[in-house]
């Protein structure tokens, strides 16, 4: 009798012991999980973060350019081209043309909201191919 209580008792605390021992073990590698899901979510916060100020310095950037061009057409009105006035019609409408221009450059920089990186690479792209044509446009009527 005392063994078999002997061998229960210590059946028991085997048992308890490897319950003990297994429950610790997925304990470890979920708050290891916890972890790791915190550096990632660090790491993508991060990414939003650069990726935000990234456009915020382009956004800045491109309206610097802009404003320049906007100086660039008020010489160029005030420009006389020639005294002919159908060749300072033609010249003005030019400089008008190219005002629409940069004013619908500034409305695609104002009005992008993507945060998608294929689309933001793009979109950067095309926009300084875009600027850089008008301001060599603006640069060839002067």
């Amino acid at each position: 009798m005392k063994t078999k209580a002997l061998t229960i008792a210590i059946t028991s605390l085997l048992l308890a012991t490897s319950l003990t021992l297994s429950a610790q073990q997925p304990d470890k590698k979920a708050s290891s999980a916890r972890k790791d899901i915190t550096k990632d979510e660090n790491k993508l916060y991060k990414a939003k973060r650069d990726s935000a100020a990234n456009y915020q310095n382009f956004k800045i950037a491109g309206e610097l350019r802009i404003i320049k061009n906007e100086k660039s057409f008020v010489k160029l009105k005030s420009k006389k081209a020639n005294d002919n006035k159908d060749i300072q019609a033609e010249y003005d409408k030019n400089v008008l043309a190219l005002e629409g221009k940069n004013n619908n450059l500034r409305d695609k920089l104002n009005e992008y909201n993507t945060s998608d990186k294929s689309v933001w690479l793009s979109f950067k792209k095309d926009f300084n191919t875009s600027m850089d044509e008008l301001e060599k446009s603006i640069s060839n009527l002067k």
